[in-house]
């Protein structure tokens, strides 16, 4: 919606609740303060949605109005999951899901579901996450909701995308993307289109990767969705980072930064940061990098993001290695790594692995190296990223080592 149309929207609704109170229908009212909470998420003032929220829930709770208490709860709690407030958000998601179970409502606890599986992926409990998610595919297959068999198999493929199997998350994303396009859900197509381009960045193929990312990010600004223009950025700028072009990687993670700021977006605050300091990694200067890590370390640990931390401490790992401090990196690359292995993160641990046998090779351990380099070998091989094949096949093969595909 643009802002035009929201400005209509607010103006209609503020003539509802500014009308005298014997005047108004109590109902009519309650939708006319949900509305416009709706009006100011979407412009990003997340203070004022809450207000207006809360004020429809109070008077959906004096009707009893259970069905307009639901959607309250829900709206305040997807607020919550996008602050990083995630035990505030599980709990309206839980309020949600006790009063759907209480009246029989199978959509709604489909819809519960799926939020409680968004919760669980955002901590890194990939199979709690998954199994909300089935648990909502499958009521919604049973009622033909494609809506929400759409967003479930998106969700489905992003826990895949996590997990590193990128052929089965590419699947869910493209299953997902069919029924958004048909029933011409723009927002839905815009997110698959943000996580088929995730895929094809971490396969390496660069033109790819920003070719649905540039998709992803026109619909977000014809949409007006600053969260979703703040993942686009953020992730274009990581392609601009891999192909070295700094400065255009600083402009879009700069441009992330003051979206995810201006809307209280602590996941993508941290992503942000983490990226930033690969920018000053590669720029050599490893004083600015470590402060950003650092800052994506403690936002990441505020919000016991597992997958972000362990990112963190990979890279304060890699600098502590340029610096030549090997016992310090090895720390925080240890850290990483046993984080990965217990979200079953394979991009992770391989990624963990072939640091580790860098920082073998420095202390001169050539058979610790080669160990380390093939699990990551391995690792890439079975993910399917074939530039990372390649790479580490190029070390192993430098240190005498024949390269078969078999890890240790």
């Amino acid at each position: 919606m643009l802002e035009g149309d929201l400005a209509s929207a607010e103006g209609y609704y503020l003539s509802v609740v500014n009308l005298p109170r014997e005047q108004v229908d109590q109902e009519l009212l309650g939708n006319a303060y949900a509305e416009l909470g709706s009006v100011e998420r979407m412009r990003g003032n997340l203070d004022a949605a809450v207000d207006y929220y809360r004020k429809a829930l109070e008077i959906n709770q004096a009707l009893d109005r259970p069905e307009g208490v639901v959607i309250q709860h829900r709206n305040l709690g997807d607020i919550e999951r996008g602050r990083g407030n995630l035990n505030a958000a599980k709990a309206y998601y839980k309020q949600a899901l006790e009063i759907d179970e209480a009246l029989g409502r199978k959509d709604g606890m489909a819809t519960a579901y799926g939020n409680l599986g968004i919760i669980e992926k955002t901590r890194g409990n990939l199979d709690a996450a998954e199994a909300y998610h089935k648990q909502a595919l499958e009521i919604d297959e049973a009622l033909g909701r494609k809506e929400g068999m759409a967003d479930n198999y998106g969700n489905l493929g992003v826990i895949e995308q996590t997990r590193g199997d990128l052929d089965a998350a590419e699947a869910y994303l493209q299953q997902a993307l069919e029924f958004y396009k048909a029933l011409g859900r723009k927002q839905g197509m815009a997110a698959a289109y943000g996580n088929l381009g995730g895929i094809e960045q971490t396969r390496g193929n660069l033109d790819a990767a920003e070719a649905y990312l540039q998709q992803a990010l026109e619909f977000y600004k014809a949409l007006g969705r600053k969260q979703g223009m703040a993942a686009a950025y953020g992730n274009l700028g990581g392609i601009e980072q891999t192909r070295g072009n700094l400065d255009a990687a600083e402009a879009y993670l700069q441009q992330s930064l003051e979206l995810d700021k201006a809307l209280g977006r602590k996941e993508g605050m941290a992503d942000n940061y983490g990226n930033l300091g690969l920018v000053e990694q590669a720029r050599g200067d490893l004083d600015a990098a470590e402060a950003n890590h650092q800052q994506s370390l403690e936002l990441n640990k505020a919000l016991d993001r597992k997958e972000g931390m362990a990112a963190a401490y990979g890279n304060l790992g890699n600098i502590e290695q340029t610096r030549g401090n090997l016992d310090a990196a090895e720390a925080y690359h240890q850290q990483a790594l046993a984080l990965n292995k217990a979200l079953g993160r394979k991009q992770g641990m391989a990624a963990n692995y072939d640091n580790l046998g860098i920082l073998e090779e420095q202390r001169g351990d050539m058979d610790a190296a080669i160990a380390c380099w093939r699990k990551s070998y391995a690792l890439y091989a079975e993910i399917g990223i074939p530039h990372m094949v390649e790479r580490v096949a190029a070390w192993l093969r430098d240190a005498g080592a024949p390269v078969d595909g078999d890890a240790e």
